[in-house]
């Protein structure tokens, strides 16, 4: 005894159209991050569709349900030399390294920033020891600029 479900070569018409719908989203979202200039480039992306039928005891119907899984390419870290210093008041600063001259003009005519330094914390942030005190740290600069 053969049964069909009809054509289901036609995803428009599976589940009220919701199935191609899905992969039509999934197809576009697929397309952005191929796009995406924050993605690795040569990262294969995936889409996977699945079409589960769970039958009922008596075999005359079940439960159809319909799922695409997707394997995109996650963004890129970010990367950002820094150099930290420490001013007398025990502020710990972190400056952005960048790779010429604030205020020098690049190949393309465009002027370099000002390289962006903002506080990260202080020495007071320091952990503790068990008598509540911080851990003495020695400036071997300050010492140098003493002699």
């Amino acid at each position: 005894m053969s049964q069909t479900f009809g054509n289901l070569k036609d995803l428009s018409r599976l589940m009220g159209g919701a199935v191609q719908e899905r992969w039509e989203d999934e197809l576009g979202r697929m397309t952005r991050n191929i796009l995406d200039p924050n993605t690795e480039p040569r990262r294969a992306r995936k889409i996977t569709m699945v079409l589960t039928i769970k039958p009922t005891e008596s075999r005359d119907g079940g439960e159809m349900s319909f799922d695409v899984k997707e394997s995109f390419a996650p963004p890129t870290p970010v990367k950002q030399s820094v150099f930290f210093d420490q001013t007398d008041d025990g502020t710990i600063y972190a400056t952005q390294k960048l790779n010429q001259v604030a205020g020098q003009l690049d190949m393309a005519g465009n002027v370099q920033p000002e390289a962006v330094s903002m506080p990260i914390g202080t020495t007071e942030d320091e952990p503790q020891d068990e008598q509540g005190t911080m851990p003495q740290i020695v400036s071997f600069r300050a010492k140098e600029r003493s002699l």
